[in-house]
């Protein structure tokens, strides 16, 4: 625990180095379940906490998925990234052998050592490599066929160019740690530090929020709406405003950000819902609005 800008920062850094579920992350992990849910002037407050997919299984899980790429990543229709493709993972103490791989057309996501039947000097640095691929793929909009292509960095954003380069280092020993990765880009000024991000963020821990923070950011989300692409607002903010405004009591501060969505709304209101009450709604935010 330390002190802040006068404030208390309690921090909890759990790493596992066995292939065993630890149990000081497991505390760790019901620490934050509790404190997401209490809030009272005598109770720590709750700020952040990360545990993103590949950061959890190289550091916490002891495993390497070894096929990091396009082919094992789904998006759901709210713009989450889900990791699949866990048939080729393994212990980080015993890799596999080179072309282990089930799917031949996977084996140019081999990172270099993996043809020398090297060690890795890192846990995480097959999966590194891996996620190197996936930042190519996702900005050239096509899957990889020759391994020679990483070096086109001509889509890659100017943002994001310096972790993508380590991450598709030649040598093992210069990928970083995923949780260094998830840091560097997510610190202010970064590529992910963008108001989708933020917004997004802010908006899941809406109901730990005291209630100047959240009038401001729901001030501010009325006018962000019309930036963020359609099917981040519908499935995405507009379930969770439903929910913090049904389950968490969010009141009447939530209503102005629900109206910008009333189109995808429309379709579960009944004909006097619709065409009457929304309507004068509308109504009066027109009269008070110039």
């Amino acid at each position: 625990m330390c002190m802040e800008n006068g404030a208390a920062v309690c921090v909890f850094v759990c790493e596992a180095e066995s292939t065993g579920e630890d149990k000081h992350l497991e505390i760790a992990k019901r620490v934050i379940k509790r404190l997401k849910t209490l809030k009272h002037p005598y109770i720590l407050t709750y700020i952040d906490s990360f545990e993103k997919a590949l950061a959890f299984l190289n550091n916490e899980g002891g495993l390497t998925h070894h096929t990091v790429n396009s082919i094992s990543v789904f998006v759901t229709q709210a713009g989450d990234w889900k990791l699949s493709g866990v048939e080729c993972c393994s212990s980080v103490a015993t890799p596999p052998t080179p072309g282990s791989r089930p799917v031949p057309a996977l084996q140019v996501y081999s990172p270099p050592e993996a043809s020398t039947n090297s060690t890795p000097s890192n846990k995480w640095s097959s999966d590194m490599w891996g996620l190197g691929c996936l930042v190519w793929e996702t900005f050239n909009t096509t899957t990889l066929t020759d391994v020679m292509d990483l070096r086109d960095t001509t889509k890659i954003p100017r943002g994001i160019l310096d972790t993508y380069q380590q991450l598709v280092s030649t040598s093992s020993r210069c990928r970083p740690n995923p949780k260094d990765v998830l840091a560097t880009l997510t610190k202010k000024g970064s590529f992910f530090n963008n108001d989708l991000i933020l917004t997004l963020t802010f908006l899941e821990e809406l109901h730990i929020k005291d209630d100047r923070e959240s009038s401001r950011f729901l001030s501010g989300l009325v006018k962000k709406l019309d930036s963020f692409p359609d099917y981040i607002v519908k499935y995405r903010i507009l379930p969770t405003l439903i929910t913090q405004h049904t389950v968490y009591n969010a009141g009447c501060r939530i209503l102005s950000a629900l109206f910008k969505s009333i189109l995808h709304l429309a379709a579960k209101l009944n004909y006097n819902n619709l065409n009457v009450e929304v309507l004068n709604h509308f109504a009066r935010l027109q009269s008070l609005d110039d």
